[in-house]
Protein backbone atom coordinates (compact mmCIF):
# COMPACT_ATOMS: atom_id res chain seq x y z
CA UNK A 1 0.00 0.00 0.00
CA UNK A 2 1.44 3.35 -1.00
CA UNK A 3 2.18 6.00 1.58
CA UNK A 4 -0.24 8.29 -0.26
CA UNK A 5 -3.17 6.17 0.87
CA UNK A 6 -5.43 7.50 3.59
CA UNK A 7 -4.87 4.99 6.36
CA UNK A 8 -7.34 6.73 8.65
CA UNK A 9 -10.20 6.27 6.19
CA UNK A 10 -9.18 2.66 5.51
CA UNK A 11 -9.70 1.90 9.20
CA UNK A 12 -12.65 4.28 9.47
CA UNK A 13 -11.20 6.41 12.26
CA UNK A 14 -10.67 10.18 12.54
CA UNK A 15 -7.18 11.69 12.47
CA UNK A 16 -7.30 12.29 16.21
CA UNK A 17 -8.20 8.68 17.05
CA UNK A 18 -6.64 7.20 20.17
CA UNK A 19 -4.49 4.06 20.01
CA UNK A 20 -7.38 2.08 21.52
CA UNK A 21 -9.78 3.36 18.83
CA UNK A 22 -7.28 2.44 16.12
CA UNK A 23 -6.79 -1.04 17.57
CA UNK A 24 -10.54 -1.63 17.91
CA UNK A 25 -11.19 -0.47 14.35
CA UNK A 26 -8.41 -2.74 13.06
CA UNK A 27 -9.69 -5.85 14.82
CA UNK A 28 -13.24 -5.21 13.64
CA UNK A 29 -12.15 -4.64 10.03
CA UNK A 30 -9.77 -7.62 10.09
CA UNK A 31 -12.54 -9.86 11.39
CA UNK A 32 -14.92 -8.71 8.64
CA UNK A 33 -12.45 -8.82 5.74
CA UNK A 34 -10.16 -11.72 6.63
CA UNK A 35 -9.51 -13.96 3.59
CA UNK A 36 -10.56 -17.06 5.61
CA UNK A 37 -13.99 -15.51 6.14
CA UNK A 38 -14.41 -14.24 2.57
CA UNK A 39 -12.40 -15.76 -0.32
CA UNK A 40 -13.19 -12.90 -2.75
CA UNK A 41 -9.89 -11.53 -4.24
CA UNK A 42 -11.10 -7.93 -3.80
CA UNK A 43 -11.60 -8.56 -0.09
CA UNK A 44 -8.07 -9.97 0.12
CA UNK A 45 -6.67 -6.69 -1.25
CA UNK A 46 -8.76 -4.72 1.21
CA UNK A 47 -7.49 -6.90 4.05
CA UNK A 48 -3.90 -6.20 3.02
CA UNK A 49 -4.67 -2.45 2.99
CA UNK A 50 -6.17 -2.75 6.48
CA UNK A 51 -3.02 -4.50 7.71
CA UNK A 52 -0.80 -1.83 6.17
CA UNK A 53 -2.86 0.95 7.74
CA UNK A 54 -2.70 -0.66 11.17
CA UNK A 55 1.03 -1.29 10.86
CA UNK A 56 1.61 2.44 10.35
CA UNK A 57 -1.02 3.86 12.72
CA UNK A 58 -0.23 1.53 15.63
CA UNK A 59 3.45 2.51 15.69
CA UNK A 60 3.89 6.02 17.20
CA UNK A 61 7.01 6.81 15.17
CA UNK A 62 5.55 5.61 11.85
CA UNK A 63 2.27 7.38 12.63
CA UNK A 64 4.07 10.68 13.30
CA UNK A 65 5.98 10.40 10.00
CA UNK A 66 2.77 9.53 8.15
CA UNK A 67 0.82 12.43 9.71
CA UNK A 68 3.61 14.85 8.76
CA UNK A 69 3.30 13.71 5.13
CA UNK A 70 -0.45 14.43 5.03
CA UNK A 71 -1.82 17.74 3.77
CA UNK A 72 -3.63 19.89 6.26
CA UNK A 73 -7.33 19.07 6.45
CA UNK A 74 -9.54 21.40 4.45
CA UNK A 75 -11.18 23.97 6.68
CA UNK A 76 -13.83 26.28 5.29
CA UNK A 77 -13.05 29.98 5.63
CA UNK A 78 -14.09 31.62 8.86
CA UNK A 79 -17.01 33.98 8.38
CA UNK A 80 -17.76 36.69 10.90
CA UNK A 81 -21.33 37.93 11.14
CA UNK A 82 -22.08 41.29 12.69
CA UNK A 83 -25.80 42.00 13.03
CA UNK A 84 -27.07 45.53 13.60
CA UNK A 85 -30.75 46.16 14.16
CA UNK A 86 -32.34 49.26 12.71
CA UNK A 87 -34.37 49.81 15.87
CA UNK A 88 -34.14 48.76 19.47
CA UNK A 89 -35.93 45.55 20.32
Amino acid sequence: MAMGSDFFSILGVPRDATPDEIRTAYFEAARNYHPDANPDPVVRELFLAIQSAYEVLSNPEKKANYENSLPEPFLPPQIAVNVKYSRNI
